[in-house]
């Protein structure tokens, strides 16, 4: 889970140097601290980096299995919630491998031809992806309330580093 997180964040750094920052411009770094502010954290970093934390990447181990059912009882859910919740992230975790997927096209594809990757319509397409997952989750009110609060709770465990890699 960690590497898929890790790769999010490399992926999001290098788009913002894509966006042209070159390596001779020094840009100040503004730490957002979420254990200080946890309200200047967005939702949608937040809501991606759980649905990527307690979804499966492919083949789950029986200790990944483990980890996700100790997450769901911090959450909250009883067993038939964890199963509704478990296949809204089987479906985010398949749609987000596909979004991969088709940055990686797209990135490639740009760089044979020696032009510079805009990120910009992919990073969209992931918005939209969160935007969605959450909608899905609205429709079980009681899980979407459970899922909400445990984002905002882990909001304190995040850190966005804005500036030197945008």
């Amino acid at each position: 889970m960690k590497k898929a997180i890790f790769a999010v964040t490399l992926i999001l750094g290098l788009a913002g140097v894509a966006w042209g920052q070159t390596p001779h411009q020094h840009a100040a770094v503004t730490v957002i601290d979420g254990s200080k502010n946890p309200e200047l954290v967005p939702d949608s970093t937040a809501y991606r980096l759980v649905l990527l934390d307690l979804s499966f990447a492919d083949n789950p181990s029986d200790e990944d299995k483990r980890r996700q059912a100790a997450h769901f009882r911090d959450v909250g859910l009883t067993p038939s919630e964890a199963i509704q919740f478990s296949a809204v992230l089987a479906e985010f975790r398949s749609a987000y491998n596909a979004w991969i997927a088709r940055w990686n096209i797209a990135a490639e594809a740009a760089d044979g031809k020696g032009v510079v990757f805009d990120p910009a319509p992919f990073l969209q397409q992931l918005e939209d992806l969160i935007q969605a997952t959450r909608n899905t989750l609205k429709q079980n009110s009681t899980v979407d309330l459970k899922v909400a609060g445990y984002v905002q709770k882990h909001k304190a465990n995040i850190q966005i580093h804005k500036g030197a890699a945008q």
